[in-house]
């Protein structure tokens, strides 16, 4: 059925993007039957825009297929066109994620936190929430060049004093690093420097955190469900562009 979802997330994955929000107060992912990506085409209108964060979208959701700990799932056809409804003011975004947020990484997911880096398959009641946190402490952009991706890590600490530092997997903040490594004629130290004073410029730093799908980093270990960044905001906004120009900027998009 057609519903409204007020979206909060667009990250990367290996093919194809992750969206979320919420539709009304629950936490809603769309995801194919397939599983994977959503592919860059389903996410513009008929009129071609693309579909940003913190912006009100009609999309048609279908069945609800929860599999702790990501229990926000509902299958999209994946043919549809979302409609974009509007785009949330910037008071209005930035009271509804004052409103949803939480205090510390532990009340978002219902389970153990190992390590301070993941959780197991099978535990907890969610796998996405927002947290306000008060500065950004570490910022690394890093490159693995055997699997041609960029690695980018973002350190924090939430309202209990925990820090953490997780990869960040949201587009726009990926490729606003990108640029500003490229201003910096390469210089991934002084990069870096330069987003982290920008995000705590800001009067306000809020941080959408998922879990990834369950996966085995290495032989014998077990699987495990890794703490993501799939959302950075700022208000004011870090970014010095709009969302939608760093998404027509990827080289994915045609």
């Amino acid at each position: 059925m057609r519903e409204r979802l007020i979206v909060t997330d667009v990250a990367a994955m290996d093919s194809g993007v992750c969206i979320a929000g919420y539709v009304g107060a629950r936490s809603t992912r769309p995801v194919l039957p397939e599983g994977g990506g959503i592919p860059w085409a389903y996410l513009r209108d008929e009129s071609g825009n693309f579909v940003e964060p913190l912006t009100e979208v009609e999309i048609n959701l279908l069945k609800h297929t929860p599999r702790p700990p990501h229990t926000e799932d509902r299958l999209i056809d994946g043919t549809g066109r979302i409609r974009i409804v509007r785009r949330l003011p910037e008071p209005e975004a930035q009271s509804f994620l004052r409103r949803v947020c939480r205090g510390s990484v532990t009340d978002l997911f219902g389970a153990e936190i190992v390590d301070r880096r993941y959780i197991l398959p099978g535990q907890g009641h969610s796998s996405l929430g927002t947290l306000r946190v008060s500065r950004i402490t570490w910022l690394d952009l890093d490159r693995d060049e055997d699997r041609g991706r960029d690695q980018f890590t973002l350190g924090f600490a939430d309202s209990t004093g925990m820090s953490y530092r997780l990869r960040v997997t949201d587009v726009a903040f990926r490729e606003h690093c990108r640029r500003t490594w490229e201003r910096t004629s390469g210089r991934r130290d002084l990069a870096a420097i330069r987003v982290r004073e920008r995000l705590n410029d800001a009067e306000e730093i809020f941080l959408r955190i998922g879990l990834s799908r369950p996966f085995e980093p290495g032989p014998g270990v077990g699987r495990r469900c890794y703490l993501m960044v799939t959302g950075v905001y700022t208000f004011p906004s870090y970014l010095d562009a709009p969302w939608a120009e760093y998404y027509a900027a990827l080289s994915e998009l045609g």
